[in-house]
């Protein structure tokens, strides 16, 4: 027969546990890893903090991240988020920072453009190894005409020389230097939604004599992508909307030293040919069909597909997307198994 246990009721916790219990101990942690977790926050946030102490006070002031996420963060009818960042950086006091970025919808005004130079101004000053800046406006992302009556926001000529940063990533931003670019630390740089010319991006890559990765995404202003640096080694094209303004409708691709190659989105009225890409090892495709006259496309879709395959032959990894097996397969019998041989003839496809 079972005996019945008897629960104790646990001893009542001594004076010692007791303080224990009450003790501050993140206030305890030094400064260092307090700023540390601080710029793991969102800047609203890390602000906010400063009204736990007179020690917490100003430690939201050196923190190395500054991210500003307006449509994360911010009621979209707020006219606070500018005078927000404004006051924010006159107070911060690292002397350097990490990263800046600002995710934001941009509608162009003088004052507006005028606190962006500021900022990218804070950041250079402050030796920022990252900037990303994400500008965006509503309409223009409604509109599938890339040449819409949107202003974008010019990137001040100051940027174009420095000495710090090491990834840039923007959106919904004018590139025109009108001098020699200086990026002797960039390694990563990612552009979207803009127009930049063949000669802005020479520019770019003479300018920038480490730079690994470069990102392209829906972008125009040039029919040629010579790059013969031989530190890029990783190459993404996602989308172009139309040619450059002549009667080519050829986006022609020449980079021998590159080992990845992503070709992706939607390349309406465009073809891709790629001349030199010999030291290819990696390459992703994923053609998105712009559906208007639709066979006519999927025809179209298909000699795009077979002509990139054709000049990848020898490459070690290949991803064909759904999109453009879809795509190939909707258009019949007749073109889609021509396509699939192509792509056996690789060295090692991975479906």
């Amino acid at each position: 027969m079972r005996t019945k246990r008897h629960c104790r009721n646990p001893p009542p916790p001594s004076d010692q546990t007791l303080r224990r219990i009450g003790e501050d101990r993140i206030s305890a942690l030094p400064d260092a890893l307090l700023i540390l977790i601080l710029s793991y926050l969102p800047v609203i946030d890390a602000v906010k903090t400063g009204v736990l102490s007179k020690r917490w006070s100003r430690l939201w002031t050196w923190t190395p991240n500054l991210v500003f996420d307006q449509l994360g963060e911010w009621d979209e009818k707020s006219n606070n988020f500018v005078p927000f960042i404004d006051a924010f950086l006159v107070l911060h006091s690292s002397p350097k920072i990490q990263k800046l970025a600002i995710d934001m919808d941009y509608r162009k005004r003088l004052h507006l453009d005028n606190s962006m130079d500021e900022w990218l101004r804070f950041a250079s000053g402050r030796a920022a190894e990252e900037l990303n800046l994400q500008l965006s406006e509503l309409g223009y992302f409604h509109s599938w005409d890339f040449r819409a009556n949107v202003e974008r926001y010019l990137l001040p000529s100051f940027i174009y020389s420095n000495n710090s940063m090491k990834r840039l990533d923007m959106s919904f931003i004018d590139v025109q230097p009108s001098d020699a670019i200086s990026w002797p630390l960039l390694q990563s740089l990612s552009i979207r939604s803009a127009f930049i010319t063949e000669s802005t991006i020479q520019k770019i890559l003479l300018g920038s004599p480490h730079l690994k990765i470069l990102e392209l995404s829906n972008c125009e202003g040039f029919d040629l992508l010579r790059i013969d640096s031989k530190s890029l080694k990783r190459l993404v094209i996602h989308g172009i909307w139309h040619p450059s303004g002549g009667t080519d409708d050829v986006l022609q691709i020449s980079a021998p030293n590159i080992l990845s190659l992503e070709i992706s989105g939607h390349f309406y009225k465009r073809r891709v040919q790629l001349l030199d890409v010999s030291s290819l090892v990696d390459v992703v495709i994923n053609l998105q069909v712009w559906v208007e006259d639709r066979r006519c496309v999927l025809v179209e879709h298909s000699n795009i597909l077979r002509e990139i395959l054709r000049k990848i032959r020898h490459v070690e990894k290949l991803n064909v997307g759904a999109c453009s097996i879809k795509a190939n397969s909707d258009i019949g019998n007749s073109c889609a198994p021509d396509v699939l041989e192509e792509k056996k003839k690789c060295k090692h496809p991975h479906k």
